[in-house]
């Protein structure tokens, strides 16, 4: 079976118990993280900042800054 196949037909429920809970955990941190440094650590206001200046795609933004 193909790689692309295998990823296709696999359900959340066929993942090891193990894994699903890493995977939360990296999906909150992945959410956590950038959340935090949208004002609640002062530290991290100017690299927010710098990231809203440099502009990009109007589609992308920096998470919780509209």
């Amino acid at each position: 079976m193909s790689a692309l196949l295998f990823i296709h037909d696999l359900k959340y429920e066929d993942l090891p118990a193990a894994t699903r809970a890493q995977a939360k955990r990296c999906l909150l941190d992945g959410v956590g993280v950038p959340l935090a440094a949208t004002g609640l650590a002062n530290v991290c206001r100017p690299f927010v900042e710098l990231a809203v200046e440099q502009g990009g795609q109007a589609q992308s933004t920096v998470l919780a800054t509209g």
